[in-house]
């Protein structure tokens, strides 16, 4: 309203203003017989005032607090004596809070001018308290140890489970380990002194259930410094129902067909042998059916390996029965790569590539195996999306066809590495291409969180697809509230603070079957981790809200409404008691 007044139901400013006028206007009209007399100017006058009382009784106006402006200081974990020291010889009476989580950190009668942060910073779910407020975060102490820490924490039997991570300032001689749920080592490597070392460690899987490995980090005496929780939920693998087709027999499908065929998949392979004459090759089938290209048939299988030559010799209608199947019933295209599929662009299962002059790729693993590959990359598109890389270059990729996949890759010759004895790396190249690209069945409820690890009494947030109208999610015997998607009505989202440690489930009622398990670990395990990601969270925040300018620190305080009705009152009495004396 004005520089020192405002209101706090300012929203209901002109809605006020009429009523009061109208009721006014009436009460005039009802005095218009003592028009001319002192009583009626005095009585309007009067009925103003009373109105205007009761007005500003619904307004609830406030008037600016002309105390002092302050700076002051949250103190987090991890502060730095030494900044605390400094900034105190600058502001004389700087203010100090202690950060505690999820409680109130500056009262509502105080509002500094500026709030430093030092430390590590807020928690998420704590930084909107200084939205209004002008904040410079400054951080604390130096991190050492985790810093990142990544791995799918669903997996398949017969996969490699990879754990890769970062620490920062390591001590020369310490080494971190991979041990499984029985404590016995599986993998290892030696920390040296550089500032940070990346590192990764693997495992192949080969029991299905739900285990919890450890990562220990121990010293050059092999004492144990620190010991990290990793729970892996390992799922059976699923058979498919494979269709090779090839326009020539080839090295790369004949032992493709061998490692698909000794993991269980049942495998059909045509491969031409001169014109109109076929080879067929069956594998952990019973019957042994022909291959004709129609939607019922393909039905059968969950993925097609199919080279671009016979790709580009099926007939019309094959191909539109193709495209059909990939659309609507989800089926699975792998395209073996050749060179002839680099240089085509205008094809309904075109790629986009770019040339990168590089015969060869480790995959970004430390192998002693390299890989043949074609010069060439994927571009990065929105489109796609990667299945293998190598550093920052897409070797093998798909793009969604509706409810189906379509993929290919830039590797060439991958037998060679089973000639060469490196039968893992080769299991894992083709495991992942796969299980990436093949049919998937489509869930009624599928859950999602972007947490691998809760911790006990703090928020765990989870989400879930589901066709379900109004789904009820339960916990531990206690329901979960949830929140709509604005956007997508079957995204659902909720907040759960689970109080049991190790494995817990979250279940929808209306799917008994269909639940989602996480693990639980006490707040002592990853602190590293943590108090990485939460400095991350707070420089990203603070810098944000820094881009809309200074923010208004000017506090207001509320005038007592018994100050009105008091007016109000004494004004309505005088009224009543006028035409009796």
């Amino acid at each position: 309203m004005t520089d020192n007044l405002s209101f706090i139901n300012s929203h209901w400013f002109w809605q006020i203003v009429i009523i009061i006028l109208a009721i006014w206007l009436v009460f005039i009209w009802k005095e218009r017989t003592k028009i001319g007399k002192r009583s009626f100017y005095v009585n309007c006058t009067v009925a103003f005032i009373a109105l205007l009382s009761l007005a500003l009784l619904a307004l609830k106006p406030t008037t600016k607090n002309l105390n002092k402006s302050f700076k002051a200081v949250i103190l987090t974990n991890g502060f730095n004596d030494i900044q605390l020291d400094s900034l105190k010889k600058v502001y004389k009476k700087m203010t100090v809070y202690n950060y505690k989580e999820n409680q109130t950190l500056i009262p509502k009668e105080e509002k500094p001018e500026t709030v430093f942060v030092l430390g590590n910073g807020l928690q998420y779910y704590d930084l909107w308290q200084l939205d209004s407020i002008n904040t410079i975060y400054i951080g604390g102490s130096t991190l050492k140890g985790i810093s990142q820490f990544k791995y799918n924490i669903e997996n398949t039997v017969g996969n490699d489970a990879k754990f890769s991570g970062q620490y920062l300032q390591p001590a020369k001689g310490y080494k971190l380990l991979l041990a499984d749920p029985t404590g016995r080592a599986l993998d290892s490597i030696i920390l040296t002194n550089n500032y940070v070392q990346d590192f990764q460690l693997t495992t192949n899987l080969k029991v299905k259930g739900e285990f919890v490995y450890q990562l220990i980090e121990k010293d050059s005496l092999d004492n144990i410094i620190n010991q990290e929780p990793l729970p892996l939920i390992v799922q059976e693998r699923e058979l498919l129902n494979v269709l090779i087709v090839n326009a020539s027999p080839s090295f790369e499908t004949k032992y493709l067909k061998n490692y698909l065929a000794e993991s269980g998949y049942k495998i059909l392979v045509r491969s031409r042998l001169t014109k109109d004459r076929y080879k067929y090759e069956y594998f952990n089938m019973d019957s042994k059916p022909r291959i004709s290209f129609t939607q019922e048939s393909l039905k059968f299988y969950d993925l097609v390996i199919i080279d671009v030559l016979s790709l580009n010799s099926l007939s019309n209608s094959a191909k539109n029965t193709l495209e059909t199947s990939i659309k609507e019933d989800g089926l699975g295209i792998f395209i073996q790569p050749g060179a002839n599929i680099y240089n085509s662009h205008n094809n309904w299962y075109s790629f986009n590539f770019t040339s990168d002059n590089q015969n060869t790729t480790s995959l970004g693993i430390s192998t002693k195996s390299s890989i043949s590959k074609y010069p060439f990359v994927f571009k990065n598109h929105i489109s796609i999306e990667p299945v293998l890389s190598d550093n920052s270059n897409i070797l093998s990729a798909y793009k969604r066809f509706e409810i189906g996949r379509i993929g290919t890759s830039v590797l060439q010759n991958t037998f060679e590495l089973q000639l060469k004895g490196d039968h893992q790396l080769y299991k894992q190249v083709w495991s992942k291409i796969i299980e990436s690209i093949s049919k998937k069945d489509i869930p009624s409820v599928k859950w999602n969180s972007n947490s691998q690890i809760a911790y006990q009494n703090e928020p765990f947030n989870f989400k879930l697809r589901t066709i379900e109208a109004n789904p009820i999610i339960t916990t531990q015997g206690y329901q979960i509230p949830m929140k709509r998607d604005i956007n997508i009505e079957s995204l659902w989202e909720g907040i759960t603070y689970p109080k049991k440690i190790g494995w817990n489930t979250i279940n929808i009622k209306q799917d008994s079957t269909n639940t989602f398990k996480y693990f639980v670990t006490d707040n002592t395990h990853w602190q590293s981790v943590k108090t990485f990601n939460t400095i991350k969270t707070n420089k990203k925040y603070f810098e944000a809200n820094n881009w809309s300018g200074i923010k208004t620190n000017t506090l207001y305080k509320p005038i007592h409404p018994l100050w009105f009705f008091v007016i109000f009152i004494i004004c309505i009495g005088y009224l009543w008691l006028e035409p009796k004396l």
